[in-house]
């Protein structure tokens, strides 16, 4: 697939993002992420946390895939309810927790998430299930939480890039 004439709407360690050439309301994603393969391959939940994702094209080293493209807003909080925005927060705490003896990367993460609030445990569940479905690619898993990686869709919170498996960005 030929991106050259296509406008680059976003970079990161494993992704380049780019205007649909058809359709203005999806990006085109040319990726080597291992979790957007998760994501595709249905190892994620359904559930309205998480974008879908669809592989259009796969190459030797990177496939191309497709998912609804999502408006960045500024000011976070102004964009979500007061539940998501709580949500948002408890993720925002529960990234930045210590963790206690881990065997791998995964528990660690693991530890992290199931110190959500008993509020969000319909979200807390599909992070699991995500997690647990990543599992299938590697144990490396690290969660990270940011502005950048989250987007807003009638004022729930979406999380778009928050997993990634960290032996890949050597």
């Amino acid at each position: 697939m030929d991106t050259r004439k296509l406008k680059v709407i976003g970079r990161g360690a494993f992704s380049t993002a780019f205007e649909h050439h058809t359709d203005k309301r999806k990006v085109l994603i040319k990726s080597r992420d291992r979790v957007k393969d998760c994501m595709a391959e249905g190892f994620f939940p359904e559930h309205r946390l998480f974008p879908t994702v669809t592989r259009v094209a796969q190459g030797d080293t990177f496939s191309f895939y497709e998912m609804e493209r999502y408006e960045r807003t500024t000011g976070l909080k102004a964009h979500l309810t007061d539940r998501q925005w709580r949500l948002y927060k408890a993720l925002r705490e529960a990234y930045a927790s210590p963790v206690r003896t881990a065997w791998s990367l995964m528990d660690a993460t693991i530890q992290r998430i199931t110190t959500l609030p008993a509020e969000f445990k319909t979200e807390k569940d599909a992070i699991l299930e995500a997690i647990y479905g990543l599992s299938n690619y590697s144990t490396d898993i690290a969660f990270e939480i940011s502005p950048r990686n989250v987007a807003v869709k009638g004022k729930k919170l979406i999380l778009l890039d928050v997993f990634f498996i960290r032996s890949d960005l050597r």
